[in-house]
C-alpha cells in the first residue's frame, strides 16, 4: 500500500473512531472536525459481485459558507480495477437528470472496459436519492403539486433544508473535494447529459488535478435548459419524418406523413382522447388522456433517451400517426399503457432535486412572451412546449 493511501486509511479509521466515540449522530449535525472528510461505510445498495468494491460517503457542509453548520452525506462507490497494476488516474462519473440516482450505475460500469485499466468512482450528488438528506418525492407529493399545492416543497423546509445549496456550482465542489480527500492526483472526469454541466464548472474553476474529461449529451452552461426546447422538440420528430421519407416502403405507405403528424397533434389538442386502465403500481383503475402536447412530449422523450422503443426507422410512429388520423385508436392504447407504466421514473429518481436546480438555474430566465416566441416558430407543434 503505497503511503497516500496508508494515510488516507489512518484518517478515515480515525474518523470512524470518532463517530463511535460520540455516539451515534443525527443527521446533518456532525461536528464541524469531522467535515469535510471520505468515511467508509457500508454499500446502500446491492452490489455486482464480479468485482471488487469499496463504498463511503463523501460529508461536507450544506453551506460551504458555513462549515460549521447543516452537513450533506454523499454515498461513494470505488470499482476497483481488474488490472494488478492500474493507472493512478481513475475515472469519476455522477448521474444526469438532476434527478437519477448514480448508484445504479454500478452494475453497468462493473461490465465496463475501463475497469480493466483503472478505477471507477461513483458519486451520488446532493440532494439525490440515496444521498442525505434527500431531495426525492413521492409520486403523490408531486401530483398534488400539479394541483396547485406544494406538500413537496412544504416537507423539504420543514427539514430545514436550504434548496439555495441544492445547485450546480455546489455539486462542482463537492467533485473537487471528493478529488482532494481521496487518494488521487489525477483523475479522468465523466459526466452525462446534466452532469456534464457540473463537469465543465470542474474544467473552469477547479482544473487541478484533471487528466482527460468525458462529455456525453453536453448540456450548456450558458443557455438555460429551455432556451430552445421547441427546436430540439422538433429536431427529434423530424428525424422521424425524414427516416420515413428516405425509406421507400415508409415513404409509400406514408407519403403525406409531417401533414398527418400536424393534422394528428391539432385534432387531439381540441379533441383529447381518454383511455381506461389498470394503474400497473397499484392496480387500480385510472384514466388517461392523451392530447397532442402528450403525444409530442412521448414521442420526443422516446426519442432523447430510448431510441430504440420504438426504433424510428421501426415505422411504429408513422403507423401510429396515421392510424390516429384514420381515427383508430388501439395503437395508441397500447403505447399509452407502455408510458403510463414508465411516468414516475421509478424510485431512482429525485424530484425534488430535479426541480431545486431548474427552477433555480433555468426557469427564471424564461417569460411568457419567449415562451409564446418560441411556439409560434413551430407550428407543426401547436404550441407544445415541453418544459412548460
Amino acid at each position: 500500500m503505497n503511503v497516500r493511501r496508508s494515510r488516507a486509511l489512518l484518517v478515515c479509521c480515525s474518523l470512524i473512531l470518532l463517530g463511535v466515540m460520540l455516539g451515534a449522530f443525527p443527521e446533518g449535525s456532525l461536528a464541524l472536525e469531522t467535515s469535510p472528510a471520505f468515511v467508509p461505510a457500508a454499500c446502500p445498495v446491492d452490489m455486482p459481485d464480479t468485482v471488487s468494491v469499496e463504498c463511503g460517503y463523501l460529508l461536507l457542509p450544506e453551506d460551504y459558507d458555513q462549515p460549521a453548520g447543516r452537513t450533506v452525506q454523499l454515498p461513494v462507490i470505488i470499482l476497483r480495477s481488474r488490472s494488478p497494476d492500474p493507472a493512478p488516474d481513475p475515472v469519476l462519473y455522477t448521474e444526469g437528470g438532476p434527478g437519477y440516482t448514480s448508484l445504479s450505475s454500478v452494475w453497468g460500469f462493473a461490465q465496463s472496459s475501463l475497469l480493466e485499466r483503472r478505477d471507477i468512482i461513483i458519486l451520488e450528488q446532493r440532494g439525490n436519492v440515496y444521498a442525505k438528506p434527500s431531495l426525492a418525492c413521492d409520486v403523490s407529493m408531486w401530483m398534488e403539486e400539479r394541483a396547485g399545492h406544494t406538500p413537496c416543497l412544504d416537507n423539504l423546509h420543514a427539514q430545514g433544508i436550504d434548496l439555495s445549496h441544492y445547485t450546480t456550482a455546489n455539486v462542482a465542489a463537492d467533485i473537487n473535494m471528493l478529488r482532494q480527500l481521496l487518494p488521487y492526483e489525477e483523475w479522468n472526469l465523466f459526466g452525462s447529459s446534466y452532469s456534464t454541466r457540473p463537469m465543465q464548472l470542474v474544467m473552469k474553476l477547479q482544473p487541478e488535478g484533471i487528466r482527460s474529461v468525458i462529455l456525453n449529451a453536453v448540456g450548456s452552461v450558458t443557455e438555460t435548459r429551455y432556451q430552445h426546447d421547441p427546436e430540439h422538440a422538433m429536431r427529434a420528430i423530424q428525424v422521424m419524418l425524414d427516416d420515413c421519407a428516405a425509406l421507400p416502403a415508409c415513404a409509400q405507405s406514408y407519403p403525406d406523413l409531417p401533414a398527418q403528424f400536424s393534422r394528428v397533434v391539432h385534432k387531439l389538442n381540441e379533441e383529447p382522447i381518454s383511455f381506461e386502465l389498470v394503474d400497473s403500481e397499484t392496480g387500480e383503475p385510472t384514466t388517461a388522456v392523451v392530447d397532442g402536447n402528450q403525444l409530442i412530449d412521448w414521442m420526443v422523450s422516446d426519442a432523447f433517451y430510448d431510441p430504440t422503443r420504438p426504433p424510428h426507422k421501426s415505422g411504429f410512429l408513422p403507423l401510429l400517426i396515421d392510424q390516429v388520423d384514420q381515427g383508430k385508436t388501439t395503437l395508441l392504447r397500447t403505447w399509452t399503457e407502455q408510458q403510463q407504466s414508465n411516468r414516475w421514473l421509478g424510485a431512482g429518481f429525485a424530484w425534488g432535486l430535479y426541480f431545486s436546480m431548474n427552477c433555480q438555474e433555468d426557469s427564471a430566465g424564461m417569460s411568457s412572451e419567449l415562451l409564446a416566441a418560441q411556439s409560434a416558430a413551430y407550428p407543426q407543434l401547436d404550441g407544445f412546449i415541453r418544459a412548460a
